[in-house]
């Protein structure tokens, strides 16, 4: 990380009132890709009453990714393996940066992502989206570089980074495949029950809703080079634009 570089917490409030519960109008299921990472947000909290206050419960997809997180990342190595201390924290420093890596790629894409203002998407909605992503690329780099600095030389690191990788890869895939389904069958109950297929996911693609797969996917081996930094993922820039000039930004000043 660059050592000019200083994250500052921001505090910003939404309101929520006036956010309907398919916050991008006739696409539900991109509604709920979005709202993945609107339950992962201080802000998070007020997401979920606020759902679950439209009928729409989020209490068992938050338990459980609690639940898989906590497995992965608790105080405890995971299924009870003999694992000695200084190497679960560096096994937990790669899963983390491994993440990161992909949320580095998400979060950059979101704000210059005009196909989710052609669809109408729900402006406080969006405005927690592109703030979110914008704070993941700001801070890419902070478990990778904390790994660099206790995981080890040579072989060996770059070893635990493909581990690191391993795990989280999967498990992201997972839940945004499982998350979407959840998501979809909670709350009221259309005509006909929306189901995230491939053709779905890829006409939301064309339209500018949701990356491209293979944008996420070029990211492992990108992650994998040696000379790999999360400094080359992104564009600070444009994250710190979208920080600067956001609607909750422009209402705090």
């Amino acid at each position: 990380m660059s050592a000019s570089h200083e994250i500052t917490p921001r505090r910003v409030a939404f309101d929520w009132s006036r956010t309907p519960l398919r916050c991008i109008p006739g696409e539900p299921t991109a509604t709920h890709v979005m709202g993945q990472k609107a339950t992962h947000s201080v802000q998070h909290t007020h997401v979920r009453e606020h759902l679950a206050g439209q009928r729409l419960d989020t209490a068992d997809f938050t338990q459980y990714v609690g639940f898989l997180f906590e497995r992965l990342l608790g105080e405890r190595p995971p299924l009870g393996a003999p694992i000695p201390e200084r190497e679960r924290v560096r096994f937990l420093l790669t899963v983390v940066a491994a993440i990161e890596q992909f949320t580095a790629v998400f979060g950059d894409r979101v704000p210059a992502a005009d196909g989710l203002d052609r669809a109408r998407a729900d402006e406080v909605m969006l405005d927690l989206l592109r703030r979110h992503g914008a704070e993941k690329v700001e801070h890419r780099a902070v478990a990778f570089d904390r790994y660099q600095h206790c995981g080890g030389t040579g072989t060996l690191r770059c070893a635990c980074r493909v581990a690191g990788m391993a795990v989280a890869a999967p498990v992201m895939l997972y839940l945004w495949i499982w998350g979407t389904a959840y998501l979809i069958r909670q709350g009221p109950r259309p005509a006909v029950l929306p189901r995230h297929s491939l053709a779905d996911h890829n006409r939301m693609v064309r339209t500018g809703l949701l990356p491209p797969r293979r944008e996420l996917g070029a990211a492992i081996p990108r992650y994998f080079r040696r000379t790999h930094h999360p400094s080359q993922e992104g564009s600070p820039s444009r994250a710190a634009e979208y920080l600067r000039g956001a609607p909750t930004a422009r209402a705090a000043s």
